[in-house]
């Protein structure tokens, strides 16, 4: 350890009372925390349930920002981007909060008591056949000094400390670290989240990660995976590896005239992955449609098969990886306008070289898989700053049935979500290239 790391260290313990955080080497003094404990979070309060609706909201709009109407394939995690805004909502003030307000659907107190509570439900659904987990993680500069205040926040609802890191001294060092850290939480599905470039002029990386890795109800028989015709968004024919279950119940859905939407459990039944198909006509026509009440009416629609005459399923067998850079310009343009004129005072985070600290830039990067056995997917969202320049602060009786036939064999999109809050975890869009 650098002269100038233990120094700064041995002046934030002189300053503060922190210990090492849940699960740390207590030989690891570059990691610190607050040392208070997580909050115990109610899942079912109203300020929890609204707070869902409004990250439901949220997903749908970026949804709209970054994939309606785009021919490729891409995935996202929207909640992941709402958990990170959340941290940095709890380090601000000035305009930039009624923004963040707007746009995110976090109340003025903060959102930081919901959000403790949804991670908390959903890392619930995990078993012996799920995984879902969420970290955070906050690595900063020896010269940028939390506020206690700021520390205890995250810590009471985030379970986060801090790792202090040479930032500006040795970004591809404090890469390295950084990478290392999300390749460990995501199960190495994001493997080189940050790289040395997106560290300039930067003092702190705030991370989310979300890990999710569940099995199917009801898997697919490898041997019933085969090509199968594709229809790409300009008509033209290829043929895709498909996977292709057994006629049956296990899945819900509604078939209509407009489109064909279909619902896959995992084993953990909280969980469920919704693929949306238009049954003719290119994919813009629902994704024009996608509102919150939409999609409610849509969700409460899906009935499971009639066992007399079970439905069928085919879905295609890939695997997606989605990085974004631009999240500091969508959500600018989704209304965090200040993220650009600067008119905040990130006062969580203070810079020792007396500037004002600053969001640079912020980055996703996701990932699935979708197989025979299950999904995998992980999405790991980094906000990235630093001291700069500048800115302000069923029966067997009744009618016979009729089968439904859920073939994805066209552009759709899809979410994952869990059931008993309907927190959206992931979203995306599978055209096949």
């Amino acid at each position: 350890m650098t002269t100038r790391i233990r120094l700064a260290l041995s002046l934030l313990l002189i300053g503060m009372s922190f210990s090492c955080g849940p699960g740390q080497d207590p030989g690891d003094s570059g990691y610190l925390t607050s040392g208070l404990d997580r909050v115990p979070g109610n899942a079912q309060s109203p300020e929890t349930l609204e707070q869902v609706a409004r990250n439901n909201e949220f997903a749908l709009d970026m949804y709209a920002q970054v994939a309606t109407g785009m021919d490729t394939n891409l995935f996202f995690s929207p909640l992941s981007i709402s958990f990170a805004m959340g941290m940095v909502h709890g380090g601000m003030r000035g305009d930039i909060l009624p923004e963040l307000e707007a746009v995110f659907g976090f109340p003025a107190t903060g959102p930081h008591a919901a959000l403790n509570a949804i991670e908390q439900q959903v890392e619930g659904t995990s078993d012996a056949t799920t995984t879902v987990r969420f970290e955070n993680g906050l690595f900063i500069d020896p010269d940028l000094h939390p506020t206690r205040g700021y520390l205890d926040l995250l810590a009471q609802y985030y379970g986060l400390g801090f790792h202090v890191v040479p930032i500006v001294a040795d970004p591809s060092g404090a890469a390295d670290v950084i990478n290392a850290w999300v390749r460990e939480v995501t199960d190495g599905l994001i493997e080189e989240m940050i790289l040395p470039y997106n560290l300039t002029d930067a003092e702190f990386v705030l991370l989310n990660t979300l890990l999710f890795k569940a099995v199917w109800k009801v898997e697919f028989d490898p041997e019933a995976t085969w090509e199968r015709s594709f229809t790409l968004t300009d008509g033209t024919l290829v043929r895709l590896e498909t996977m292709t279950a057994v006629p049956d119940t296990w899945f819900r859905g509604i078939e209509t005239d407009e489109m064909k939407v279909v619902a896959i459990p995992y084993q953990r039944s909280l969980l469920e992955f919704v693929a949306f198909m238009p049954t003719t006509g290119p994919l813009t026509s629902l994704e024009q449609q996608l509102t919150p009440a939409w999609l409610q009416g849509v969700l409460g629609s899906l009935t499971a098969g009639d066992h007399r005459c079970p439905d069928s399923l085919a879905l295609p067998k890939f695997e997606v990886t989605t990085r974004r850079e631009d999240l500091f310009d969508v959500l600018a343009l989704m209304g965090v306008e200040s993220l650009v004129t600067e008119a905040y005072d990130y006062f969580g985070l203070v810079s020792a070289r007396s500037l004002p600290t600053r969001i640079l830039r912020i980055i996703q990067e996701s990932k699935i898989k979708v197989n025979e056995g299950g999904t995998e997917a992980a999405s790991a969202t980094a906000v990235i700053g630093g001291g700069a320049d500048g800115g302000v602060i069923g029966d067997d009786a009744g009618p016979v049935c009729t089968p439904r036939h859920f073939i994805l064999d066209r552009p759709f999109f899809y979410l994952i979500r869990e059931t008993t809050t309907g927190s959206i975890l992931f979203m995306g869009k599978f055209v096949g290239r």
